[in-house]
């Protein structure tokens, strides 16, 4: 067996399925007895296999980038099986530009009124995404808090 480098690894990552249970962990961590299979290597250990994968999704996001900037990309968290969705952002009164998106320092815009695929991850951010605003009752002058979504959107699973 040869030598353990990087290089090697990340040549052996993009072999892998991230949808194979075989290839990645059930926490989207490729296996280390896959890389030293398709590497040719022995003696992975943990932190050689996290270094690499790391390199490895940098040089990928950069390439999917450059392949294709105007679609988002997946973020950065792997995962086995990533659920995908067909995501609308929908206008509101008063911004009618892209959505700026960001999960794990991966960033995207998204086009509003117009349908694209996105991640759980991507989606998830959309859910959480609120607006905290007061509103006073007229009548009592008691305010109340109110909690807008800020990016109001439809979600279907692809």
């Amino acid at each position: 067996m040869e030598q353990v480098t990087r290089e090697k690894l990340i040549n052996a990552l993009a072999e892998m399925d991230e949808a194979n249970n075989e290839h990645y962990t059930d926490g989207g961590k490729p296996r280390i007895d896959m890389l030293e299979e398709l590497s040719g290597v022995n003696g992975v250990t943990a932190t050689m296999r996290d270094d690499a994968f790391a390199a490895f999704k940098v040089e990928q996001g950069s390439k999917d980038d450059d392949e294709n900037n105007s679609q988002p990309t997946p973020d950065a968290a792997p995962a086995a099986k990533r659920q995908m969705y067909n995501v609308t952002i929908h206008d509101v009164e008063g911004e009618s530009g892209d959505a700026f998106l960001s999960v794990n320092g991966k960033t995207i815009l998204v086009k509003r009124n117009e349908e694209v695929q996105l991640s759980e991850a991507y989606v998830e951010v959309l859910r959480n995404s609120k607006v905290e605003s007061f509103v006073q009752d007229p009548d009592t002058g008691k305010k109340r808090k109110l909690s807008i979504q800020r990016f109001p959107h439809s979600a279907h699973p692809v």
